[in-house]
């Protein structure tokens, strides 16, 4: 069987399926996906009965379709959909299949603004924005340059609402791409590493991107980022493996929030 394709998709969704230990012990609000392919979203959404999940995807070379996806998952159970939408990251983020700064191929943000009909305190805000992305592995300039794009988008939605940024940034967090997330030049948002949180220190077996190998040692690539509105809770890699073998070449990555901060 390759580690590729749908037999892949379906080792995916075995791992978020309602008997598969992901679900038992996590049942995610949201689930963030880079490189995701048409299929993965027929696959965890049908093998999924327990959970109402609606995904929200565009594929980045075009408006259309063709080229990967980055996909936000979440619960319809618990969620409404306010307003989502996408942008490339290149010098004309409107424009659909548009790349910049050497990239390899296209790449692109998912957002979307959801509603949370759990919220019923009037001092908590109950909406929120998610952000998911995939930067270029190829070329340094275009993930800071990316990186810049995202923080300026994240920070106009910060002004009004909680904000979560999920992705595979194919940078490790000694890189500029890591400081320029998350502190921008430092007079504006901070944004708060999930997992670096809750692990202050690295361990030295951090490693996001096993492909398909049970390595552990290294860094992290891939980032659950949040503005203050949240405390972290929990933060978590995990290296599940479905009928022994890895549904992706990445691991993934968990974090339970918890909204503190007023709408003041």
């Amino acid at each position: 069987m390759s580690d590729s394709g749908p037999p892949r998709m379906d080792r995916i969704a075995g791992l978020i399926a309602v008997d598969s230990y992901a679900i038992r012990l996590l049942r995610p609000h949201h689930m963030c996906l880079a490189r995701k392919r048409p299929w993965t979203s027929r696959s965890i959404t049908s093998s999924n009965n327990s959970m109402a999940i609606r995904s929200l995807a565009l594929a980045a070379r075009t408006a259309r379709g063709g080229g990967e996806f980055a996909a936000v998952f979440f619960r319809t159970d618990r969620f409404t959909l306010a307003d989502h939408g996408h942008f490339w990251l290149s010098e004309t983020p409107d424009v659909p299949g548009s790349r910049s700064w050497a990239a390899s191929q296209p790449r692109m943000v998912t957002w979307c603004c959801l509603e949370d009909r759990m919220l019923a305190e009037p001092e908590v805000a109950s909406t929120l924005m998610v952000f998911n992305t995939h930067f270029d592995p190829h070329s340094e300039r275009a993930r800071i340059e990316s990186a810049a794009l995202l923080r300026n988008r994240v920070e106009q939605s910060a002004r009004v609402f909680p904000v979560i940024v999920t992705g595979d940034f194919n940078a490790t967090e000694d890189k500029a791409v890591y400081g320029t997330l998350l502190r921008g030049d430092g007079s504006g948002l901070k944004l708060i590493d999930a997992y670096r949180a809750i692990h202050p220190e690295h361990d030295g077996e951090e490693r996001t991107r096993h492909d398909f190998q049970p390595a552990r040692c290294g860094s992290r690539i891939d980032w659950i980022l949040h503005s203050p509105h949240f405390k972290t809770e929990q933060a978590a890699i995990l290296r599940n493996t479905f009928n022994g073998r890895y549904p992706s070449d990445h691991y993934a990555v968990n974090a339970t929030l918890q909204i503190v901060d007023t709408r003041g």
